[in-house]
């Protein structure tokens, strides 16, 4: 009834005021002319209808712009605060004494004879000038004081004396602004908020800021919104992960809103509803990847290859809470309708300027879940190059409008008058303009509390901050518990939540209203408790989760993030899975609740990697890199990609998690992913720690064939980069001093793998390794090659590997070392000089003679190697010596470790007796069962090739599903000690057929439900009435029999090996699953 109350008197209002308009549209009149003001940022008009605007000259003049100075990039991203900044400015600049001359100014204008045109001009204040001060950007005017936004500081510019003119400066906050930055991208928009505290925002500029209570808030890459007491006590980040927001507003319940700037990559700006905690996702050094001013600096950009400037989608990282919509075009001034201005069209209509398309906008949201949607979005008004807005107390909205001047400063601004003809006269706006400037504290209770319930928010807000003030909980109280309107009730709460931040024990008496029957008074209950750090409200938060009201369920969840404890753990877990990740605000409050938990018991997050829902999974993660645990890194081996792709960012990005950096630069080890942005970071993972053994797994990714091509160039890269890696990160962008390490580890490493990189089938992978022997000084390669192969005191493997890269790169000494390595007591260098000879000299005579002893060789890898070489020979003699071979085989006399070799080098040679001999026993197979139609597999297979195809295959993908050791997932069967349950036969056939023999618990069946619901999994656990089934992706649903229509054969999860791994694979495979015991 409440709400319903509230709705008609803004209906009653629009009526009022329609009736006073000639029409809907808006007409813009100046209120002061061109050349009346100079180049204005901010502006706000003060409850007398006075106007006050900045005045910037430091724009382009005393406030410094990266792009100006790009030769200072580095040592700007490396400043950690605004004194490491001053000391950059004063090292780089010669001349940095000059920046003190340009200073900002602080204007008001007047208008005493109400004529809709200033009469009066003063200047109210001027100064903000030192090395590293920026813009006065923005401007709130309140009880004869100015609180502007001015890097390095927020400040609180008071006339104590009422002449007109500042005479005391205190700084609120400093800290801000801690890099050199793009112009513009300045502190702006000091708003009071619903609650009686100062929000405002920053750029992308970053800041540490030590609060007066003495915690210290450290983002040195973000831009942001933060808020305070009045008086600079309790200082808080609100927001975070924002690139250039200028103006903030929020409507009559509170909900924050504003308009971000993109970063000029094809993104585009976005609308964002703002809750306490979000981070939006924007980096300062992202600005500098993908960006031709900053060719040098460029690479990997996560803010376009994320997609984190778009709105939600599956898919995109979960840390974020992304953008309602993609929306405007240079946004800068943003305001929303108290209630009485303007007229009927626009109540309840957001404003936003587009500078560069001289447009003010007009929208409304409507509930969208727990979120937002914008609706009726319009152009309201076309013309003035607009930076700052606001309502002033007569109802209009004032424009500081910059004009087509550029971006230097200058002196031909003026300030415009944007408002529907005939509205301003109405009585309704001429009461709330003479309520906003005759003031509040004459009023007597009663008419404060009739004043809770106007039409206009500025009036409810005085009203509500004057009983406040006067530390009227009872009157408050009463309001909150009953009033006809709805709003009234909701400023009490308000008013009631200033008094509980000073004592918590103001709030108690709300809790009764956690039942009210308006989901909204709930939600702002639970917001006002939350605030308070009531924990008294912990359990109801808890049970308001299951509330059927998506914004009650979202405070409660924002609650229990300041309020919860690990008990509520298993009522945010059910939250975070029935929202199933689509509602990405209830989503941001689960992960505040898991997150207060995890502070108090890691435990309580951590068991979570096991949980069915991907969701939960998700949240833990982002929970668990909110606290900086290293235990995220358990999460590397979910059997979801999402959740591994999380981990990974978790793990790596920002000031990351160094305790579980080893678990993800391990990832190159096994195949569990082939996402870009995971590999990427577990690339940069080994370049970051820096040990021999980091270098070496990225020489062994490089060389891998199986991996995706880009990232295996990628970790060559960072290889070149070894001896003295760049300082900006290979992946972020963010200042990272690694120092140098021996340029001789990445040699080592090289020398082993150098063969197999210059000889991949890759050409982008051979011209990286060209790259990475240049760039690391490895020498003239042929003579360092030579003289690797020719070095007995080194390992055969490395040897092995010069001769394949003196061949590869057709050096002169190659010859020479092929006919060494013929005579080398290695039985695996031996059979590399056999294989490069066929490939370089085939009718060599020394050729044959090493076949025939290789195939004669106590060595097994060289007998397999042999006959893989005779396969590709058309000679006379390679045929004769196959032939026999064959017989062999035929008669049951070859061993059976060869069986396999045999066959296909017969078929690779194809020779005619040869083909005909490969051509029978395709034959002969196509007859037999499939586990009986590869007998050669069960013998002669390389247990370490097997094992690598186990753990790094990124098309088998076998330890995904499937777990050795700790390691790999548990959507198929455990392989530990498999050796012990399957012979080889039986091996083979869980590879190639696996519909033969599923185990228990483990095919998918699909069932169709009496209500037409589908659901695809496996039997988890069943009883008489119910059956548990989880998905492929680790999903449980729980199914009641007597539901159940029908349901499918039983099918294995896992596709045949057939269409995957060749028969090599696989004899290589069944090696390794026999070690398993």
């Amino acid at each position: 009834m409440n709400r319903i109350l509230s709705i008609s008197l803004f209906l009653a209002l629009g009526q009022a005021l329609g009736q006073a308009a000639e029409d809907d549209r808006l007409v813009a009149t100046e209120y002061s002319p061109f050349g009346s003001v100079g180049s204005m940022v901010g502006i706000h008009v003060d409850h007398q209808n006075r106007v006050h605007v900045t005045h910037t000259y430091r724009r382009n003049n005393g406030a410094l712009d990266i792009r100006r100075h790009p030769d200072w990039l580095i040592p700007s991203l490396a400043s950690g605060s605004v004194e490491d900044k001053r000391a950059l400015i004063r090292g780089r600049k010669a001349d940095w004494k000059s920046l003190f001359q340009w200073k900002e100014k602080i204007w008001r204008f007047e208008d005493p004879n109400d004529d809709g045109h200033f009469d009066k001009k003063s200047l109210f204040f001027e100064g903000l000038n030192t090395e590293v001060t920026g813009l006065a950007g923005g401007i709130l005017f309140r009880d004869n004081a100015a609180y502007v936004t001015c890097i390095p500081d927020m400040l609180k510019i008071t006339d104590t004396d009422g002449d007109g003119r500042a005479d005391k400066t205190e700084v609120l906050a400093t800290g801000f602004g801690i890099h050199i930055g793009y112009g513009g991208h300045d502190m702006h928009g000091p708003t009071m908020g619903y609650d009686g505290r100062i929000y405002w925002t920053i750029g992308d500029k970053g800041f540490s800021v030590r609060s007066r209570e003495g915690a210290v808030f450290h983002y040195p890459y973000h831009g942001g919104m933060f808020r305070c007491e009045p008086d600079g006590s309790n200082f808080e980040v609100f927001a975070h992960g924002l690139r250039n927001p200028q103006e903030l507003a929020f409507d009559e319940y509170g909900n924050w809103f504003i308009v971000d700037n993109d970063g000029d990559f094809g993104d585009r700006e976005r609308f964002h509803y703002l809750l306490e905690g979000t981070d939006t996702g924007w980096r300062a050094t992202w600005q500098y990847r993908s960006n031709r001013k900053f060719a040098e600096h460029g690479g990997y950009n996560p803010w376009m290859a994320d997609g984190l400037w778009k709105p939600h989608f599956d898919g995109q990282p979960a840390y974020i809470t992304p953008a309602i919509s993609n929306y405007s075009d240079g946004p800068c001034g943003f305001a929303y309708n108290p209630g009485t201005a303007l007229n009927e069209k626009y109540q309840r209509h957001f404003f936003v300027t587009e500078f560069p398309g001289k447009n003010v906008r007009a929208f409304r949201t409507e509930p969208d879940g727990a979120g937002f949607k914008m609706v009726g979005e319009h152009v309201a008004h076309h013309g003035t190059m607009t930076t700052g807005i606001n309502f002033g107390a007569d109802g209009a909205l004032y424009l500081a409008d910059w004009g087509n001047n550029g971006w230097a400063p200058h002196e031909k601004g003026r300030i415009m008058k944007l408002d529907a003809p005939g509205a301003a006269d109405h009585p309704l706006r001429k009461q709330t303009r003479k309520l906003l400037g005759e003031g509040f504290v004459k009023h007597t209770l009663p008419k404060l509390v009739d004043l809770l319930a106007h039409p206009d928010q500025r009036v409810r807000l005085e009203a509500q901050f004057e009983l406040a003030k006067r530390n009227e909980a009872d009157v408050l109280l009463a309001v909150a518990k009953n009033n006809d309107s709805q709003l009234a009730r909701v400023h009490a709460i308000w008013g009631l939540g200033q008094l509980g931040r000073k004592s918590q024990s103001a709030v108690l008496p709300l809790k009764p209203l956690l039942r009210d029957s308006d989901p909204e008074i709930q939600a702002q209950v639970l917001r006002v408790a939350a605030d308070a750090y009531h924990e008294g409200f912990a359990d109801e938060a808890q049970n308001l989760l299951y509330s059927p009201n998506p914004r009650v369920q979202l405070f409660a969840g924002m609650a229990l993030g300041k309020i919860g404890s690990k008990k509520h753990v298993p009522a945010v877990i059910h939250f975070l899975a029935t929202n199933d990740n689509k509602d990405v605000f209830l989503r941001h409050a689960g992960v505040l609740a898991l997150a207060k938990a995890g502070e108090e018991s890691p435990r309580s997050v951590l068991q979570l990697t096991r949980h069915g829902s991907e969701s939960v999974r998700l949240a833990a993660v982002v929970a668990l890199r909110r606290i900086g645990n290293s235990g995220v890194a358990m999460f590397l081996n979910d059997t979801s990609e999402k959740v591994v792709n999380e981990a990974a960012h978790a793990i790596h990005d920002e000031f990351s998690i160094p305790a579980a950096m080893p678990s993800l630069a391990g990832l190159l080890d096994v195949g569990l992913v082939s996402s870009e942005p995971v590999l990427r970071r577990a690339i940069n993972a080994n370049l970051r720690l820096g040990r021999p053994k980091n270098a070496l797994r990225l020489a062994k990714f490089a060389a891998r064939e199986t991996a995706p091509e880009a990232m295996r160039v990628e970790a060559l890269r960072a290889l070149s980069a070894w001896p003295s890696p760049f300082k900006l990160d290979r992946v972020e962008g963010r200042f990272r001093d690694l120092g140098t390490r021996p340029v001789e580890q990445a040699h080592d490493v090289l020398d082993q793998h150098i063969g197999d990189l210059l000889s991949s089938k890759s050409d982008a992978v051979r011209g990286a390794t060209a790259e990475a022997i240049s760039k690391l000084n490895y020498g003239n390669a042929a003579e360092r090659l030579t003289l690797l192969a020719n070095d007995n005191s080194l390992a055969a493997a490395i040897r092995a590997s010069a001769v394949e890269a003196l061949h590869s790169i057709d050096a002169d000494g190659a010859d020479e070392a092929v006919a060494a390595a013929l005579k080398a007591e290695s039985p695996k260098l031996r059979a590399t000089a056999v294989r490069i000879l066929a490939k370089r000299n085939p009718d060599a005579g020394e050729l044959m003679a090493s076949l025939q002893a290789g195939l004669k060789s106590d060595h097994l890898r060289e007998q397999q190697n042999a006959l893989g070489v005779l396969g590709s020979l058309k000679s006379p003699e390679a045929v004769s010596l196959l032939e026999a071979q064959t017989r062999r085989l035929a008669k049951g006399t070859a061993p059976a470790t060869l069986h396999l070799d045999i066959l296909e080098a017969a078929k690779a040679n194809g020779s005619s007796s040869l083909a005909k001999f490969a051509a029978d026993h395709e034959a002969t197979r196509a007859k037999l069962a499939p586990a009986d139609s590869y007998p050669e597999t069960f013998e002669g297979g390389d247990a370490a090739i097997g094992e690598s195809i186990f753990r790094t295959s990124f098309t088998a993908q076998c330890i995904r599903c499937h777990k050795v050791g700790q390691v790999g997932g548990d959507v198929g069967p455990n392989l530990n000690s498999l050796a012990r349950r399957l012979d080889s036969r039986a091996m083979l056939e869980s590879l190639i057929d696996p519909q033969a023999q599923i185990a228990d618990g483990y095919g998918l069946i699909t069932f169709t439900m009496k209500d037409g619901k589908v659901v695809t999994g496996m039997i988890e656990k069943k009883s008489a009435g119910f059956m548990s089934i989880k998905d492929p992706a680790g999903n449980r649903s729980l199914l009641k029999v007597a539901d159940i229509k029908s349901r499918s054969k039983l099918l294995s999860s896992m596709p045949p090996m057939t269409g995957i791994l060749s028969p090599r694979d696989l004899r290589d495979m069944i090696a390794y699953l026999k070690t398993l015991k």
